[in-house]
């Protein structure tokens, strides 16, 4: 057969192979591959930091690459924009905005550079265009650059539900907001989102439910237990659409994949995998669960679950708890109930192992005798226990049908908080604010990690013996408690509350009847959005206001159930910091814009911290290099560098400082750079946290010449209006959602060409216009076997 693709406009290879399939034969495959190779001759391709701080400046390298026969003059242009100004060689103390032309000589087969020194002038996202052009070809590039604003991002919401049982029921509510004090000024970014679907913000934001780091084998199930609720949820209610299906499925497969990645040779699961010299009892259980959940959906092993489930059981303690084995961390504190020996791990084990009842023969008779050794465990110790530990334990009792669990609940209920409709739990250990202190305070409160993780477990309890009644009260609280990309403060009470609130949410969701409008007055203006129907349920709309903005009026009439968040972030000087954590750092410079940075930390209270996360900013413009970084210390159990910082993830801080050293590199041309921001935090309790800022002596005195003395060349020629057909400026997106998104945006190619191995290429078209030569091609694959399957794959 014949496969004729076109090639897409990108500078890569391409690999070819094939299989084939017969019913006699069996499973054919290719001895080779095949692989392409596409390039272009001529082509430009731009150097810059992932982000920068406002009021920082920063050289932009652009990099043209020649490989046409010939040396080419080469007009290389920055394209005029609103979002930024330039400083030119023959005038430093101007920044101007204007187009600018730099000329350069590229020799056949080589490349040269041409520098633009760019002063940012607005915050948020800004497209950066430029073009190289020689009398035989041309290429455009664009990218995206970040400018953030200084200081430590925060945030609030608000969530409004909106539950009309009658029609024409009406509801008017004023949000008031805020600020500190100490805003960073221009950095307040205001959204209000509306949305027929209780669980709808939570559908929308799978895959960014937190804006924390996912380095361990806990973290990387943030999305993977969620997709499966969401399948659960859209699949019950006759709202699942092919689009959110892949887009789960593809969630849990990659998350499934790489969570194998944690497991032991013994079965069992660990935050750090083999580098951690024992399983965790709580993770194992944690994966069990959920891999079970799954199997509906995707492909899970289910040997390897049953190697899991054997290991638990196998470490049952004789009284029928479950503890953590000798080696193993306690990652979740309040999991353990304050010591390793907790009734909260022997019951979300024993939930777990419940979860899999229906396992193979081989396995069942012990997993039951495991099951009711536990059961009884738990019945023996719930007479005098702590508020959370009742919680977990009242959800267990109840699925594992104790004959207590109606004593257990009516306890929990005793001690439940009800107010405008809600009901929710407190464990009474989160630490609350001081109302004496005269400072300022977010308007509206989100509770603690620890609370949420309680609250859930009373929902979990009334969606399993389907009471509604009861359990929409505790839905709503939750639902009020989320942040803005539907999750929680941290992994576990995220991943916890998913499961009920989704189980929930189908036992109340009745869309036929569905009839909201709602619409916004702010700052004098009327904002209004599409009428939410059965039909348009689940589209998350979003109004952004001012940044000025002191007060929303949120209107909404009709009938049905909705959801209305005011999400308010912004940044501060200083960060507000809760005890628990505290760090450190100190940095000296090594010269050649090397500079040597140690930093440290430790657990201000008694005993261990449980899994903390230190996160060191990079200035802009640097790298690190944490070549041997991991061997430094025994508690330093991962590494990622990531968005211009360096995350560190621990095992535990104790009372006693825990150090690390690494080197930073200047790679990137910046002046008058700005403080960057250290944190350190408990990655279960998010609120402890500790943030200071630094700035190495040696980068403050670096000016624009020093750090990059092409920028400063007079002899490189520049011309402000050459190309005068291209002076318009460029569109930029200035909104103040600070994203990753310094990818490129587009390329534009006028010429290109494709060198083969064992494929064949055919030029469709070579044409001359305005000095400029533009092909086209078109690669065709030809591979001989019957009954074939072809795959092109990016390496």
């Amino acid at each position: 057969m014949t496969l004729e693709v076109k090639a897409p406009d990108t500078i890569t290879s391409w690999v070819a192979t094939a299989f084939a399939m017969h019913r006699d034969s069996g499973l054919g495959l290719t001895a080779t591959s095949s692989k392409l190779t596409v390039f272009q001759p001529f082509f430009v391709s731009l150097n810059l930091p992932y982000s920068v701080i406002r009021g920082e400046e920063f050289g932009l390298q652009a990099m043209v690459f020649n490989y046409l026969p010939e040396t080419v003059e080469v007009g290389v242009t920055l394209r005029k924009s609103g979002s930024f100004k330039v400083r030119r060689a023959y005038d430093l103390t101007n920044a101007v905005s204007k187009q600018v032309t730099v000329w350069i000589t590229v020799p056949a087969n080589d490349a040269r550079s041409a520098w633009f020194w760019i002063v940012p002038g607005q915050l948020g996202n800004i497209a950066i265009n430029v073009k190289a052009q020689s009398h035989l070809a041309a290429d455009t590039v664009v990218k995206n650059l970040l400018v953030e604003p200084e200081g430590t991002p925060q945030e609030y919401s608000k969530a409004i539900l909106i539950d009309f049982s009658r029609e024409n029921d009406s509801l008017t509510e004023t949000v008031n907001i805020t600020l500190p004090p100490d805003l960073v000024e221009g950095s307040e970014y205001i959204r209000v989102t509306a949305i027929g679907d209780l669980m709808g913000t939570s559908i929308q934001g799978l895959g960014s439910l937190l804006r924390m780091p996912y380095g361990c084998g806990e973290q990387n199930m943030i999305n993977f237990a969620p997709a499966i609720y969401i399948l659960d949820y859209l699949t019950a209610t006759d709202q699942v659409t092919p689009e959110v299906k892949d887009k789960a499925l593809k969630v849990m497969e990659s998350g499934y994949l790489r969570e194998l990645t944690y497991q032991h040779k013994d079965g069992s699961f660990s935050a750090f995998g083999n580098s951690d010299t024992s399983g965790s009892m709580w993770l194992s259980a944690f994966v069990a669960k959920s891999f079970h959940q799954a199997r509906s959906y995707i492909f899970i092993d289910s040997s390897l679950v049953e190697k899991t489930l054997s290991w638990i059981i196998s470490r049952q303690n004789r009284n029928g708890s479950f503890t953590e084995p000798s080696g193993g961390r306690v990652i979740h504190k309040d999991m353990q109930g304050g010591s390793s020996k907790g009734l909260p791990l022997t019951a979300y084990v024993l939930v777990a192992l419940v979860e899999n009842k229906d396992a193979p023969k081989q396995l069942k008779i012990r997993l039951d005798n495991a099951i009711a050794s536990a059961m009884a465990h738990l019945e023996s110790e719930m007479d005098d226990i702590a508020p959370y530990a009742l919680a977990i334990v009242t959800y267990a009792l109840t699925v594992s049908k104790s004959s207590r669990a109606a004593e257990a609940l009516e306890k929990l209920n005793h001690i439940a908080i009800k107010a405008g409709g809600m009901t929710h739990w407190e464990t009474g250990t989160e630490s609350e604010p001081d109302p004496s202190v005269p400072v300022w305070r977010r308007p509206y409160h989100r509770a603690g990690a620890s609370n949420i993780e309680m609250t859930a477990y009373g929902l979990l309890v009334y969606t399993a013996e389907h009471k509604v009644f009861r359990g929409l009260p505790i839905l709503k609280w939750l639902a009020s408690q989320r942040n803005p990309n539907g999750g929680f403060s941290s992994t576990q009470d995220t991943v916890l509350t998913m499961q009920p609130m989704f189980a929930m949410a189908v036992m109340t969701f009745s869309a036929d009847s569905l009839s909201l409008d709602i619409s916004l007055q702010a700052g004098g203006v009327n904002y209004k959005y599409e009428a939410i129907t059965k039909a348009t349920a689940g589209i998350l709309q979003s109004k952004q206001l001012p940044g000025n903005t002191d007060q929303v009026v949120v209107v909404a009439a009709g009938k049905g159930i909705g959801i209305v968040q005011v999400a308010v972030s912004y940044n501060v000087d200083k960060a507000d910091n809760q005890p628990g954590v505290l760090v450190d750092i100190d940095t000296k410079d090594k010269g050649n814009g090397i500079t040597k940075i140690k930093a440290c930390g430790r657990y201000t209270k008694e005993g261990e911290s449980g899994m903390t996360v230190l996160e060191v900013g990079l200035v802009s413009g640097n790298q690190a290099d944490t070549s041997g970084l991991i061997n430094q210390v025994p508690t330093l159990k991962r590494i990622e560098t990531k968005d211009r910082k360096v995350i560190l993830y621990f095992d535990k801080f104790t009372e006693t400082k825990t150090c690390v050293e690494f080197n930073s590199q200047q790679d990137m041309p910046v002046t008058n750079p700005k403080k960057s921001r250290v944190e350190g935090y408990l990655y279960y309790k998010p609120d402890v946290k500790n943030t200071i800022y630094y700035l190495p002596a040696a980068l403050q005195k670096v000016d624009m010449c020093s750090a990059c003395p092409a920028c400063c060349d007079n002899s490189t020629s520049v011309d402000d209006t050459a190309f005068a057909d291209q002076n318009s400026e460029v569109t930029t997106s200035s909104e103040n959602s600070f994203a990753d998104q310094n990818s490129e945006v587009t390329t534009s190619s006028e010429n290109s060409f494709a060198d083969q191995n064992n494929t064949s290429s055919n030029i469709d078209k070579v044409e001359y216009s305005g000095a400029i030569y533009v092909m086209s091609y078109t690669v065709t694959l030809t591979l001989c076997l019957s009954a074939i399957v072809c795959h092109l794959l990016l390496p």
